[in-house]
C-alpha cells in the first residue's frame, strides 16, 4: 500500500491519498464505488483484474478509518473453477449501517449481501443468486445495483449490447426475497444504430423515486444518446428523456447520476462529436432540462485532450456538484471539478503521475462535510495498477507536490464549461411512451450454484508522507 498524507488541517481532520497493492503480485484494482459513514470511515468496492489471467476478476471491498489507516481488504472470488470472473456492480448502505453490494460473473449472476454490521469486519453475510426460471445459471441479471435510504434495494439486468431488447428489473428486501420485478420496452427493432439501449446508473432520491440512466443508439451508425428515466415508489414511468443527435460518431453518453431533495437530477457522462468531452447535465423533478454544458479540456500540454466523466456528487447544502474522471493531455490522469447548481463553473483539479506511467483514473466521488471522497486506479507501470482512493478538501485547497521526490503533483488548471445545444427529447417505442410491465418470465431467488469465497489480503505500505499542508 503507497500511502501519502497530505497534511491536516487547523480542525484535526488529516488529508490523505491511498494507492492499494503489491509490486509482487498480479492483482489489478479498480475502484468503481465509494461511501463514507459519519465517523469519517471510507469503503471502496471495485474489481480486482489478475493481470495474468488465470481468474479473471474478483471483487474488492476495503475500509479505512478517517485518517487513511487500513482497517481490513476483503477480496471475494467464486468458490469452484467454472467460470471464475466477477465485477462489482453496486453498493449501498441499510439503515443498520451494513453494505449490500452487487456482483455478476458471467452466467453465474449474484447479488451478494456482505453482512457488515456496523461496516466493521467485512464478514459475508447472505447471499442470492436472481436467474430465470428454467436455471440457476440463465445469463446476466444483475449488472447495476442501488440501495435507497429506507432499505429498498433494486437490481438491473444489462441492456442490448446492440440492436433490441427489454431491461427487466427488481426489488429485493433486506434479506434478499425478491418483493417485485418489472421490465421496460426500451426500443422498437431496425435502427441504423448499433448501439442498444444500456444503463451506466441508478439512484434513488430522498423520496423513494428511482432513476435510471445510460446510453441508448440513434439513427446513424457509431451513433448514441443518453438516456434518463424517473419512475415513482411504485415503479411507474413518470417521464423519460434522451439527449444528443444523430450522426455518424456522434457519441453521448450519461455515466453518472445524482438527485436533490427537490427532485432535480444531475448527470455526468461524455459527448463526443469530435474529441471525447465532459458532458454535466441537470433536469428539474418534472424531467424539463435546465442546462447543458460540456466541460472542455483547456491547459493541459500533450497530444489527445479527451475528457471522459464518471463520478458525480451533491454537497451537504446542495448549491454544488463534483464530478470526476479522467483526461489524457498528458497521459490518462485523473481529474475533478466543481460546478453550482446553477451551471456555473468554479474551479476543476488534476492528479499528475510525476513517475512518468500517466494513465490513472477517477470513476468515484463522494462529498461529506467539508471534505471530499474519490476513488478510481492508479498505473504502476507493466501493465499494472493499484487502487486509488483520496481525500481532500471540498473547496479545492491543498495543493502541491507530495511523496518521496515529490512523485505527485496535486494541482489547478481550468476547464471551460460551456452549453451545448444537443437535443433533448422524450423517448418512444413504437411511437408510444416506454411501457413498463411485469416480466414474461418472474426471477427466481436461490443460494448461488457457487458461493463467494472471502480472502483477507495484505499489502505493504510503500511510499509515505504526511503533515504536508498542516
Amino acid at each position: 500500500m503507497q500511502q501519502i498524507f497530505l497534511g491536516v488541517n487547523p480542525g484535526g481532520e488529516q488529508y490523505w491519498i491511498v494507492a492499494d497493492g503489491s509490486n509482487t503480485t498480479s492483482d489489478n484494482l479498480t475502484y468503481k464505488y465509494i461511501d463514507v459513514n459519519s465517523s469519517g470511515d471510507v469503503y471502496v468496492l471495485g474489481d480486482v483484474a489478475k493481470s495474468d489471467y488465470s481468474h479473471r476478476n474478483y471483487t474488492g471491498f476495503h475500509k479505512y478509518d478517517k485518517n487513511g489507516t487500513n482497517t481490513y481488504y476483503k477480496r471475494y472470488r467464486w468458490s469452484g473453477s467454472a467460470n471464475p470472473s466477477g465485477s462489482a456492480c453496486g453498493m449501498g448502505t441499510l439503515t443498520n449501517g451494513e453494505f449490500i453490494v452487487g456482483n455478476y460473473s458471467g452466467s453465474n449472476t449474484y447479488v451478494a449481501g456482505l453482512g457488515y454490521v456496523s461496516a466493521s469486519s467485512g464478514a459475508m453475510g447472505w447471499q442470492k443468486n436472481f436467474c430465470q426460471p428454467h436455471s440457476n445459471t440463465s445469463g446476466h441479471v444483475l449488472e447495476r445495483m442501488c440501495v435507497s435510504n429506507n432499505n429498498r434495494i433494486v437490481g438491473v439486468e444489462p441492456g442490448a449490447g446492440t440492436g433490441s431488447k427489454d431491461i427487466k428489473f427488481w426489488e429485493v428486501g433486506a434479506t434478499g426475497g425478491l418483493v417485485n420485478d418489472w421490465e421496460i420496452s426500451t426500443r422498437s427493432t431496425g435502427s441504423g444504430s448499433n448501439y442498444g439501449c444500456t444503463h451506466r446508473a441508478l439512484t434513488f432520491d430522498s423520496s423513494g423515486n428511482f432513476y435510471m440512466a445510460g446510453r441508448r443508439g440513434g439513427t446513424s451508425t457509431y451513433n448514441s444518446w443518453g438516456w434518463i428515466c424517473k419512475f415513482n415508489t411504485s415503479m411507474q414511468l413518470q417521464w423519460n428523456r434522451e439527449l444528443g443527435r444523430n450522426g455518424s460518431y456522434e457519441l453521448h453518453a450519461f455515466n453518472a447520476i445524482v438527485v436533490d431533495s427537490s427532485g432535480n437530477v444531475y448527470l455526468a457522462g461524455e459527448t463526443r462529436s469530435g474529441p471525447t468531452l465532459g458532458l454535466v447535465v441537470k433536469y428539474n423533478s418534472s424531467g424539463v432540462i435546465q442546462w447543458q454544458k460540456q466541460l472542455d479540456h483547456s491547459s493541459f500540454s500533450g497530444s489527445g485532450n479527451n475528457l471522459s466523466l464518471f463520478g458525480i456528487a451533491l454537497n451537504d447544502d446542495e448549491d454544488y456538484i463534483y464530478v470526476c474522471g479522467s483526461q489524457d493531455g498528458w497521459g490518462t490522469h485523473p481529474m475533478w471539478a466543481k460546478i453550482a447548481v446553477d451551471g456555473t463553473y468554479q474551479w476543476s483539479r488534476y492528479f499528475r503521475d510525476m513517475d512518468g506511467n500517466h494513465a490513472d483514473r477517477l470513476r468515484c466521488i463522494k462529498v461529506k462535510g467539508d471534505n471530499l471522497y474519490m476513488g478510481g486506479n492508479w498505473y504502476i507501470g507493466s501493465s499494472k495498477y493499484h487502487g486509488l482512493v483520496v481525500k481532500l478538501p471540498a473547496d479545492g485547497s491543498c495543493t502541491g507536490d507530495y511523496g518521496p521526490n515529490n512523485c505527485f503533483r496535486y494541482s489547478s488548471y481550468t476547464n471551460p464549461l460551456n452549453s451545448l445545444s444537443l437535443t433533448d427529447q422524450g423517448l418512444l417505442h413504437n411511437g408510444s411512451p416506454w411501457y413498463v410491465g411485469a416480466p414474461s418470465n418472474t426471477f427466481q431467488m436461490s443460494t448461488p450454484p457457487q458461493t463467494l469465497g472471502t480472502d483477507t489480503v495484505g499489502w505493504s505500505e510503500q511510499k509515505v508522507a504526511k503533515d504536508i499542508c498542516s
